[in-house]
């Protein structure tokens, strides 16, 4: 069964340990016509792709004003996190959004984004927002699938803290 419940000093600890890294074979490049934004696949040799500890930011969600985390028990273990905050744009943003690799593609995703967009719509946001990254294709496959629209890049927003990196930043909107 699956249950959606806050981020507490109780399930802290189990939700930083879920693995938010993924296998990237593919990066998505960027065309920005009059069309609009469109991405487009293109294979690469594979590689694995982690990101940092999310241990700070979890804790600092927990008893906050402007920011809520939600973690998924799955059969009552955690299975998946996600933070989402009142953002200086006045929306929601979502971020610190993992789910634990043996459960992906079971709901507990479109779970968590449904329960920020649920946070969000009660503080009367008009929506909400994110950020991934152009090697993360299965991600911005499955924020297309709830819903969201990519309105903008960057690509050399990560180039600071990763020289020669190829990652573009993609930003996804989702609008009640």
């Amino acid at each position: 069964m699956l249950q959606i419940v806050h981020l507490d000093h109780a399930n802290l600890a189990a939700a930083a340990a879920i693995d938010a890294s993924f296998e990237v074979s593919e990066e998505l490049s960027v065309v920005a016509d009059e069309a609009g934004i469109r991405l487009l696949p293109k294979a690469v040799t594979p590689y694995r792709k982690a990101y940092h500890e999310a241990g700070e930011d979890l804790r600092d969600a927990i008893g906050s004003l402007d920011q809520v985390g939600f973690v998924a028990l799955l059969d009552g273990a955690v299975a998946g996190v996600v933070i989402v905050a009142l953002d200086w744009t006045g929306l929601g943003l979502i971020d610190c959004f993992a789910v634990d690799p043996a459960v992906r593609r079971s709901g507990v995703g479109a779970a968590l984004i449904d329960a920020a967009k649920t946070w969000a719509r009660a503080q009367g946001l008009p929506g909400v927002r994110l950020e991934t990254q152009s090697n993360n294709v299965a991600a911005c496959r499955f924020y297309e699938r709830q819903g969201f629209v990519l309105k903008g890049f960057d690509a050399d927003l990560y180039r600071g803290e990763m020289p020669g990196t190829r990652e573009i930043a993609l930003f996804w909107y989702f609008w009640f």
